[in-house]
């Protein structure tokens, strides 16, 4: 259960567009319209997902590429080596 000012700070969140969960058998769901019944739910804000990139130049354009990174796909230490950089953008 949260206390008092994790409470207002959730719905300080609400009313500033963000989304809202709440805690069912399930797992977390969104909750479109909360009804704030704190004795009988808990609330919280949607946690940010992060997705990675890999920072990729290109010589010829020397403008930067952005390709999506997926666990597995790449071999990290391969890119690192040569002065890549891996970024984590949040999605908002």
């Amino acid at each position: 259960m949260t206390n008092t000012k994790e409470k207002i700070a959730i719905m300080q969140a609400f009313e500033e567009g963000k989304v809202i969960e709440r805690l069912t058998p399930h797992g977390w769901e969104v909750v479109m319209n909360p009804a704030w019944d704190w004795l009988g739910n808990n609330y919280r804000v949607k946690p940010r997902e992060r997705r990675k990139y890999w920072f990729i130049w290109i010589a010829a354009e020397n403008k930067p590429t952005v390709i999506p990174y997926v666990d597995n796909t790449f071999d990290i230490a391969f890119y690192t080596s040569r002065g890549y950089t891996l970024l984590e953008e949040p999605l908002d």
